[in-house]
């Protein structure tokens, strides 16, 4: 069973950091706070920096193109505000007119979840996981520590009253805060009740999330509202209050310079206190416990010289000129750098520039004086610029603890470190990867916030358990419904797999697998089949209903990081986005790997961003592009699974560009469609009833911000559903530029992604982008019934007329009809009001499929489908049928004449296939040879005749291959063989072979690690055999031993390092069909290393060394098929790939990044045979 790993070294931050990045601009208003903020990379930069840090770049300005104003060329997130009053205004009209259309939304969560069988990222004791905790606060209001506040990253704000219960009831705040990215929150000492939060994401992950400005409550966290002056304050790092409620934000943006920013409560003045000359990107304040307060500036890529650490203790009154310098520093700083304390002890955790924190820093001065700790534990992984925390012991500064990828802890100031927790397995105390933040009470009470969301300890990290039932912050970008389980789906979740939902109401998930989570689709014919994927073009497949998943990987590059896909349930083919004016087409999705990129015009240069296969048209297939610097496009593709036809059905008004088309949808008929655009700033809602000809925008009243998918109303073309960033809206008349839109009361005002329909009963599915996934069922649809008693009649050889029985309420019928054998229907009648149709022009003794379907006046039937065969004028079928001749590999078929035949076509196969292989076709022979045959084998064979009319049925019958005569050994592959189809032997073993036919040759390779004697035999023969003993060319004779008739063959000798092939052969073409002769290398003071044993059959293998820097080796001993090496970063991608042609394989690491790896051999039909985790310490 595949395993899915996914550990988020560096190269994993910059392939997984990719979902939704919110940047937002708030009008400025009077008022001052205190930020430190960070910037996008200008394309400067990103052309300075290293190929993976260009990587996260991309995947940055993929997620701002789906979004971006394409006037402004940034997302303007001020606008998400006035989106969200324009929502809670309209909520209020709605509540007023008590309209009775509006939808009962039932939360599906997940409620708290667990790992599948198939998901590689198992857990330690079962942990569970919610979404990415940025922020957490344990509220100064209560006094025991029991009520705390956390900021999800698209989560939003969430409070629980007991965070000791286990499991904690969590409670939403508001769930708009889940637009924002809370990052940061503190509260007021003088006046608990008042509560400030920061909003935006201080890292540049390709899905950070800019925020919002500054938000503050004066009723203990009831109501809410952005601070006044607090616009420009994006990417905030952190929110600290003194003890006289000055607030303190620091913002980690370089494109507004806001810096270190100070509000002062008794004036309400901003300040902007960034230390002069430092760059203003400030990823950490720390306000210690004597009132000093630190500060760090420079992130990421930050120039040295304007990078560095500044403290004061008058922060109050603090100016840009005023802060002291340390007398000794920590370095470096320019990259990030988080700060904890514990009265004037400051510990300091300096990112390198390979993101990694290779020393912790600590002052015992209160930040004057700055030294090394002890060894420092390889905890960041790579991902320092993503991700760390540290909290120190407010009564024992010597006790510490840290985190990033697993958390250590300290006892002693640093001198050592103790690992106490584990990210993935079976043992230790899970938290899940990627923390960001540690919090540590007087009580012992310490909390984590990570990407999987919030862990407990009581006792100071003795014992670790999650938080995480009922905190429902998952982030999904896609649903798929089950066709009749009712309560089953399936949804792909940011940073957290795919989740697998199979209970009514608000439960609990599987993830099935691991990583990222994306599209997701249930066969709705076939629910047996299911799929998931991964980033790009990376695939997990269920062929038994979801119990079990492997991988079916084409690319971790081509295609979009989130990649759109749809499948036609009918035609089992799954359609996806590729690489620039191509689609991808995997044929057989069910069972196989074949992809073929199909080069598509009309795309503008561009990617496919939306997807949508025609329920209708058998094949046929709409495509959606667009993005940043392309003009939208909008494309049919008729014939998708061959060779399609294209064309463009986009309206004038709908090729804004650098505007992103999100979704596709089609109403009763492929005349009707709704288009949606994920962009600010533009009309987001476009709507045909003639196919494309025509379009008109309907957005009507809706607020501008992104609309990320929309549907009509089941059965109606004058209606429709839209997901949107504040939810789920509807409108019960489209009316051009005058539609009137709605928001769904009992729905959360959250990031929606997707809206599926389960028409059997009406019921609704929205994935949420924070807030999980939700249903309702919808009222009943028009329908129009199945037609029945389909059969066919007066069949000839060339027509057939079909029938069925009428349907209650249908005005007319369609009727289709296409060779089996074909994947094109041919349309026969469009409208038709007769209850048969006649076919002609039929082609004589062919299976023919053909289906009809009624059309009511509110809605069309699903299609019902048949089969005829046509007619044939008689053919006899062949008789005595015969096998002779018969060998191992062959065997002569043959049977009588028949009368008037023409010509013969013979097949077969063996007895346990279920697969025809053709021989001949058209032959006016009696008898065929057939060869190439397996030894010892029951085979089924036919023949039929063909006349000049037709041809006769198949006759059929069987034969037996002869046995074979083999010896014991599988290394014996070669007959009249070369050294480069050598089997690998292994040492100090009898190999058995047979020299068969005269003139064999068989080859094998061996190989001595370490130099020293050896000797090697040939015994047991049956014939005059030699040996001869070549170099590692393989061509180069180093000794021989030709002994006369069948007396034993020695070369015995002194062996440098090194691989050597031995040839063993007939003397004067000397051979023996039924007897074996006996090899063997027998080692004497040179050595090889010892193989341990795998519970494969007789398999043994070796990766080492492990750790290593820039070289492993592999060894692989035990039969001579075939085998595949691969090796995997942690997010899944192979950095290596290729075939085991030799017993010894050396690789070449030395491109690889540091970190863990995953080596896997497996057969040549994908059967994984053995795994091993190695680490790159270098």
């Amino acid at each position: 069973m595949t395993r899915f790993l996914k550990r988020k070294n560096y190269i994993r931050c910059l392939l997984n950091k990719q979902t939704h990045t919110n940047f937002m601009k708030i009008p400025r208003i009077a008022g001052t706070i205190l930020l430190a903020c960070f910037a996008l990379l200008s394309t400067a930069q990103v052309q300075r920096v290293t190929e993976n840090q260009v990587g996260i770049s991309r995947r940055l300005q993929q997620e701002i193109d789906e979004a971006k104003d394409p006037a402004l060329g940034y997302v303007p997130q001020a606008r998400l505000v006035q989106a969200y009053r324009t929502r809670q205004a309209r909520l209020a009209q709605i509540q007023q007119t008590s309209r009775a259309t509006l939808f009962n939304w039932t939360e599906r969560g997940p409620n708290s979840d667990v790992t599948g069988p198939s998901n590689g990222n198992t857990r330690p004791g079962n942990g569970k996981t919610s979404g990415r905790v940025r922020a957490i606060w344990e509220d100064l209001g209560d006094a025991t520590g029991k009520t705390v506040w956390i900021g999800g990253i698209d989560g939003g704000l969430w409070k629980t009253n007991d965070i000791t219960a286990s499991p904690a009831t969590w409670t939403p705040i508001n769930d708009f805060f889940g637009n924002l990215a809370v990052s940061s929150i503190c509260q007021d000492p003088t006046d608990p009740n008042i509560i400030y939060f920061g909003t935006g994401e201080k890292a540049i992950n390709a899905d950070a999330v800019r925020g919002a400005g500054i938000w503050r409550s004066a009723d203990h966290g009831v109501t809410w509202d952005v601070m006044p002056g607090s616009s420009a304050l994006w990417n905030v790092s952190k929110v600290v209050c003194d003890a006289s409620g000055n607030l303190y934000v620091a913002c980690n943006s370089l494109s507004n310079n806001q810096g270190l920013q100070r509000y002062t409560k008794a004036t309400g003045v901003w300040d902007n206190i960034t230390p002069s000359g430092l760059d203003p990107r400030v990823p950490d304040i720390e306000l210690s416990s004597t009132g000093r307060l630190h500060v760090s500036c420079g992130y990421y890529n930050s120039a040295s010289t304007s990078s560095g650490y500044r403290y004061t203790d008058n922060p109050a009154t603090v100016t840009p000129t005023t802060w002291t310098s340390p007398v000794t520093t920590f370095s470096p700083v320019q990259y990030n750098v988080d700060l904890a304390s514990s009265g004037t002890t400051v510990y300091a955790l300096p990112s390198s520039s390979s993101f990694d924190v290779s020393t912790i820093y600590k002052s015992t001065d209160g930040g004057a004086h700055w030294s090394a700790t002890g060894t420092t534990p390889a905890f960041t992984s790579g991902q320092a610029w993503y991700c760390m925390g540290i909290a120190v012991d407010p009564t024992n500064a010597n006790n510490v603890i840290v985190g990033s990828l697993d958390c250590y802890k300290t006892t002693n100031g640093g001198s050592t470190w103790t690992k106490i927790s584990e990210w993935v397995g079976t043992t230790g105390q899970y938290v899940h990867a990627d923390q960001h933040i540690i919090s540590w009470r007087s009580n012992s009470q310490v909390l984590i916030g990570s990407d999987g969301g919030v862990f407990y300890s009581p006792n100071a990290g003795t014992t670790i358990s999650d938080r995480n039932a009922g905190l429902r912050i998952k982030q999904f970008y896609a649903v798929a419904v089950h066709p009749t389980s009712t309560d089953y789906f399936l949804a792909g979740a940011q940073d957290n797999g795919v989740h697998q939902l199979n209970s009514p109401g608000l439960s609990s998930s599987v993830e099935v697998t691991g990583g990222d989570g994306a599209f997701v689709h249930i066969d709705q014919n076939q629910p047996q089949y299911q799929w998931g994927s991964y980033v790009y073009n990376q695939y997990r497949r269920s062929t038994d209903g979801g119990n079990t998943w492997t991988s079916v990987n084409y690319s971790s590059s081509a295609g979009r990081f989130i990649n759109p896909t749809d499948y036609d349930d009918a035609a089992n083919v799954m359609y996806c986005s590729g690489n620039a004016n191509t689609y991808l087409r995997w044929s057989n999705p069910q069972s196989g790997s074949t992809f073929t990129a199909v080069t598509m015009n009309g795309l503008n240069s561009g990617k496919v961003s939306a997807v949508k296969v025609s329920p209708y048209s058998s094949n046929t297939v709409f495509f959606g592009g667009g993005g940043s610097g392309i003009t939208p496009s909008l494309i049919k593709a008729t014939n998708a699974n061959a060779t399609p036809t294209f064309t463009s059905i986009i309206g004038s008004g709908m090729t804004t560009a650098s505007a992103n088309i999100s979704s596709i949808e089609l109403g009763t008929d492929e005349q009707n469609i709704i288009v949606a655009y994920s962009n600010y700033g533009i009309n987001n809602l476009f709507v045909t009833n003639d196919g494309g000809a025509t379009w008109s925008a309907i957005d009507g009243n809706l607020p501008d911000m992104p609309v990320r998918w929309a549907m009509f109303y089941p059965g109606s073309n004058t209606k429709a559903i839209i997901a949107t960033e504040t939810g789920v809206w509807q409108t019960e008349q489209i009316n051009g530029a005058a539609t009137v839109w709605d928001p769904e009361t009992g729905f959360p005002n959250v990031r929606t992604d997707m809206l599926q329909y389960r028409a059997s009963d009406g019921l609704l599915s929205a994935a949420t982008h924070g807030r999980g996934l939700f249903t309702t069922i919808l009222g009943a649809a028009p329908s129009c019934g199945t037609v029945t008693g389909l059969n066919a009649s007066a069949i000839t050889t060339n027509s057939a007329t079909v029938g069925w029985t009428a349907v209650s309420g249908a005005v007319s019928y369609d009727v289709d009809y296409k060779l089996n054998s074909s994947s094109t229907w041919t349309n026969a009648a469009t409208g038709t009001t007769n209850l048969s149709v006649n076919l002609t022009g039929l082609t004589e003794n062919s299976l023919y499929d053909y289906r009809v379907r009624a059309n009511c006046s509110s809605a069309t039937g699903a299609y019902a489908q048949a089969q005829f065969t046509t007619s044939s004028t008689s053919c006899g079928t062949p008789s005595n049928l015969n096998a002779s001749s018969i060998t191992t590999t062959s065997a002569t078929v043959g049977w009588s004449s028949v009368s008037g035949a023409l010509n013969y076509d013979v097949d077969y196969k063996l007895n346990s296939s279920g697969t025809w292989i053709n021989s001949v076709t058209g032959t006016t022979s009696l008898s065929v040879n057939l060869s190439g045959l397996t030894g010892n084998s029951l085979y089924d064979y036919r023949v039929r005749a063909n006349c000049s009319s037709a041809s006769s049925a198949y006759a059929q019958a069987q034969f037996t291959t002869a046995a074979i005569v083999t010896c014991p050994s599988t290394y014996d592959v070669s007959t009249n063989g070369t050294a480069s189809g050598a089997a690998a032997i292994p040492l100090n073993t009898d190999i058995k072979g047979q020299i068969n036919p005269s003139g064999d040759n068989d080859y094998y390779q061996f190989t001595i690690t370490t130099a020293g004697t050896a000797t090697i035999t040939l015994t047991t023969l049956p014939a005059d055999y030699d040996i001869r003993l070549y170099s590692s060319n393989g061509t180069s004779q180093l000794a021989t031993s030709s002994n006369n008739g069948t007396a034993n063959e020695t070369i015995s000798r002194n062996f440098s390092a090194g691989t050597y092939y031995v040839k063993v052969y007939g003397y004067k073409g000397a051979y023996n069909a039924t007897s074996c002769y006996t090899l063997r290398v027998q080692l004497g003071t040179a050595t090889a290393p010892e193989l341990p044993a795998v519970n494969v059959g007789d398999l043994l293998v070796k990766v080492f060394p492990n750790p290593t820097r820039d070289k492993l080796s592999v060894y692989v001993i035990g039969d001579n098929t075939r085998k595949n090496l691969a090796v995997y970063d942690v997010t899944g991608r192979a950095v290596y790939a290729g075939q085991l042609n030799e017993m010894f394989t050396t690789l070449s690491l030395q491109k690889l990044k540091k970190g863990l790896y995953v080596v896997k051999i497996s057969d040549q039909n994908g059967k994984v045979l053995y795994t091993e985790k190695i680490l790159k310490d270098q």
